[in-house]
């Protein structure tokens, strides 16, 4: 049987390494997951219920972002909630931006397995980067585009 301080390592340690279906091993069938940032910046936003909604955003951020540092540490554990605060640094990959931060999880933990996960972010970061990353990427197609026009 694992201690929810090892549940909660394992965690951390499949998430670091983005293997998506190793987390969702740890995660009871109707898991929540809740990301708070705004979906107009984040399209994966919001509340997702059970482990196919989690799966599909996992695979949304998987496929928007590379973790270029990922350094979490497990604040505490009262009874049946953990406490987890990241510093991270992501790539971008569609524009190559990198964003840097740091974000808490409170996870709680039902019948040693992860019932669900608050992943609380810089919802005024976020928003202001995926607006970097757009307009990035718009001065991309253009600069690419008038070269084009020259030809």
């Amino acid at each position: 049987m694992c201690t929810n301080s090892n549940l909660i390592e394992l965690l951390i340690a499949y998430w670091k390494v983005q293997d998506i279906e190793m987390t969702l091993r740890l995660c009871h069938d109707d898991v929540v997951y809740q990301l708070h940032v705004d979906p107009i910046a984040v399209p994966y936003a919001g509340e997702t219920r059970g482990k196919d909604a989690f799966r599909e955003t996992m695979h949304h951020m998987q496929k928007e972002w590379d973790y270029v540092r990922y350094e979490s540490v497990l604040l505490g554990i009262e009874d049946s909630v953990a406490r987890v605060q990241t510093q991270f640094s992501y790539r971008h990959r569609a524009s190559g931006e990198t964003l840097a931060g740091s974000k808490r999880w409170v996870i709680v933990i039902r019948d040693g397995l992860v019932a669900r996960v608050d992943d609380y972010q810089d919802a005024a970061l976020i928003a202001a980067f995926m607006r970097l990353c757009q307009d990035h990427m718009l001065n991309l197609g253009q600069e690419s585009g008038g070269a084009d026009r020259g030809t």
